[in-house]
């Protein structure tokens, strides 16, 4: 329910929202932009296609094992 919420105010007003989250399907449908965080530095800020394309992975959960993991 408050994805929606979040997705309609997004839309309606065409603002930015800094949405934070472990929840990879979550970022899939609210984000255009992400940024992976590992031990408070950023290692990698793009769409989820660059990201998708640097990790060589099918998907962003695969990402995130893989980082969280080391």
């Amino acid at each position: 329910h408050v994805r929606k919420i979040l997705k309609g105010i997004q839309n309606e007003h065409t603002i930015g929202i800094l949405y934070t989250s472990h929840n990879m399907r979550e970022v899939e449908e609210l984000c255009d932009q992400i940024i992976f965080l590992h031990h408070g530095k950023k290692i990698f800020a793009g769409t989820k296609e660059e990201v998708l394309v640097k990790y060589e992975k099918s998907s962003l959960e695969e990402v995130f094992i893989g980082i969280a993991r080391g």
